[in-house]
């Protein structure tokens, strides 16, 4: 990482909101989601079977933020 850059934290509203929503919504049991800079929001990375395991939508998230600073 270059000098002078580093990463985006989210806040911690946001990481409630999410525990909440996984706490009270029986249809995100098994789901993963990632949690994103406030710009980026909440992703369902699809870590299942139909989702391929994660792999097209995590590797696409990685390419997009690497850029910004916001994942190594």
């Amino acid at each position: 990482m270059a000098l002078g850059t580093g990463f985006t934290f989210v806040g911690v509203d946001g990481v409630v909101d999410v525990v909440g929503r996984f706490a009270g919504e029986k249809t995100l049991h098994g789901r993963a989601m990632m949690i994103t800079p406030e710009q980026e929001g909440v992703i369902d990375v699809r870590d299942d079977e139909e989702g391929v395991w994660g792999g097209v939508i995590f590797g696409g998230i990685q390419e997009r933020m690497r850029p910004a600073g916001l994942i190594i």
